[in-house]
């Protein structure tokens, strides 16, 4: 597991690659609440490298939507056919709840 935030110009990256579960939540929800001391107009979590993900992490992008509120816009990308993808679409999460969920490559 490796998270990451990267700031541009009016939007951030928050970047997992790994595994996005449970053993790995506690290191991403400090990397991810560190990064919203000043919360941005636009934020991409890219999640299009992570190989395992588990309720804990969507538990992690609801609470990342819930501190930013209206005034952001989230897009979540996922790798097409991965587990990321499958978990999210199984929670049926509307776009006001999570943010848009895109697809990308082949998984």
């Amino acid at each position: 597991m490796a998270s990451s935030v990267t700031r541009k110009a009016d939007f951030m990256i928050f970047t997992v690659e790994g595994e996005f579960s449970i053993f790995s939540i506690a290191e991403d929800f400090q990397i991810f609440s560190n990064a919203l001391a000043e919360v941005p107009g636009n934020i991409l979590v890219d999640l299009s490298q992570v190989s395992e993900m588990d309720t804990s992490a969507v538990q992690l992008l609801l609470w990342l939507k819930k501190q930013c509120g209206d005034s952001s816009h989230i897009t979540v990308d996922v790798r097409s056919g991965s587990s990321a993808e499958h978990l999210l679409k199984l929670y049926q999460l509307p776009e006001t709840q999570l943010g848009k969920l895109v697809s990308t490559g082949q998984g």
